[in-house]
């Protein structure tokens, strides 16, 4: 519901910012991509839903669709605040200002449900190579799937997200009123209340300064370049070996 989605909101933040180096959303989908997954029933005692922080999730070095998700989508929704510097004609300064246009580079958090997993958590962009006439048509929206790493677009019949139940950002939260809720058959048109209710609004408007985060900054540490050259020449061995075994059972 709202109330859930609500909590979950306060996970998300600009302050985690990706990595050095990680400058572009396709960097950032593959980094994400490549931290091993691991459900709550194995990282902790006992079924419980557990939405660790992006900084928890780096310390544990594993996670499932939540961790993966929330992280990549802190590190989207960073890259998506554009710092602009902007000549004054004549005054020799410039003035520097951060912009979130959400109507041109939007980034949302989804809750809804795949197959197979049941219940999950993707991130959604949209797509500006794609010139629709329909802004908030879905085939302006890709949706990415943040442990595997593959982006679909939301029309792709193949995409593995059958319902989509909630978008969020740290502004808001909004809950799917369509009939329809596959991706392909939906519009993302926010502003119209009778498609989607928002959390925040006029009766319940959202707390003066924001939501407080319950993230706290990442600090990401160089890794040693002696440590990097163990990590390649034990991987350049044991392909070799797997080569050699799988040449000697072809022979035989």
């Amino acid at each position: 519901d709202l109330h859930t989605a609500y909590r979950r909101q306060r996970q998300m933040c600009i302050r985690d910012r990706p990595p050095p180096g990680y400058d572009s959303r396709r960097a950032c989908v593959h980094l994400i991509s490549s931290i091993p997954f691991m459900n709550d029933i194995q990282s902790f005692i006992g079924e419980m839903d557990l939405w660790c922080t992006s900084s928890q999730f780096w310390e544990i070095g594993a996670g499932d669709e939540e961790e993966h998700a929330v992280t990549l989508f802190n590190y989207l929704y960073f890259l998506s605040m554009k710092t602009t510097t902007v000549a004054t004609a004549g005054a020799g300064s410039t003035t520097t200002a951060n912009t979130s246009d959400m109507t041109r580079e939007s980034v949302f958090l989804v809750l809804g449900k795949a197959f197979p997993e049941g219940d999950s958590v993707y991130v959604m962009i949209r797509d500006h190579k794609r010139a629709s006439p329909h802004a908030w048509g879905p085939e302006n929206f890709l949706l990415i799937n943040p442990w595997t790493g593959y982006i679909y677009s939301a029309v792709d019949p193949n995409c593995p997200l059958r319902e989509l139940h909630i978008l969020a950002t740290p502004n808001n939260v909004w809950a799917n009123l369509q009939e329809q809720s596959r991706p392909a058959d939906m519009t993302f048109d926010l502003a119209n209340i009778s498609s989607w209710r928002p959390f925040f609004g006029s009766r319940f408007p959202l707390p003066k300064g924001g939501l407080n985060t319950v993230q706290t900054v990442i600090e990401y540490m160089d890794t040693s370049p002696g440590y990097t050259l163990e990590v390649e020449k034990a991987v350049f061995q044991t392909i070799r070996n797997n080569i050699r075994k799988w040449r000697s059972k072809r022979q035989k």
